[in-house]
């Protein structure tokens, strides 16, 4: 969570900060106090004028709006919520009750792997229009789009196990029968996607 949160404060910093002007010299940096150009100009002149009642800005930093804010988090945010499902918390779970604390700096170096390939991941769609297959494909051949295809399938297989395992536990910690609890959560999950979802989707929950 701490590297998550890093990540999307770094993230506002960098993109709302203004750059070096043309000529690579620093931007005056001084708080404008919710004047604009103009009326700076004005005021420079020896007028009294009222300043504009601006809440976003401040200086060349700007308060960012909640829009503006899920726009820039996108890593930072997806690797904070990423780990609060069921079968993460209880994998994590029995890591700690056999572990102990001995995992941590390993979890906090993944966390911060997973924004890295999430940022560029981003990145690479956004400029190329393609998705993660069509890249592998355009990069590495047929071949290796097969060969990723079929390991995102077992990846899928696995992450559906790992889920309805963790549902069990959950359904067991709050005093229901782990059969009851997996089997609602399946009927909730099917009629949500089936009912809902897309034909992609459906297909890929039938193979499920």
């Amino acid at each position: 969570k701490f590297w998550g949160l890093a990540w999307t404060l770094a993230m506002i910093v960098e993109r709302e900060v203004e750059p070096l002007d043309t000529n690579g010299s620093a931007i005056d940096k001084s708080p404008k106090m919710g004047f604009s150009d103009n009326q700076l100009q004005s005021k420079k002149s020896g007028l009294e004028i009222e300043p504009d009642i601006d809440n976003t800005s401040w200086g060349h930093f700007k308060i960012p709006t909640l829009k503006r804010f899920l726009t820039y988090s996108g890593p930072g945010l997806s690797t904070i919520l990423g780990s609060t499902d069921a079968g993460c918390l209880i994998l994590a779970c029995a890591a700690g009750k056999q572990m102990g604390y001995a995992l941590i700096p390993v979890q906090m170096l993944l966390s911060l792997v997973q924004m890295i390939m999430l940022f560029y991941a981003s990145r690479l769609g956004t400029a190329s229009g393609m998705g993660f297959i069509e890249s592998i494909e355009f990069f590495y051949g047929r071949r290796g789009a097969i060969a990723m295809t079929a390991l995102l399938i077992v990846s899928c297989y696995t992450e559906m196990i790992q889920e309805f395992t963790g549902l069990a536990g959950v359904s067991e910690i709050i005093g229901i029968h782990k059969s009851v609890g997996v089997l609602s959560g399946a009927i909730v999950f099917l009629s949500t996607v089936l009912l809902g979802g897309s034909s992609i989707n459906q297909v890929v929950v039938g193979m499920g």
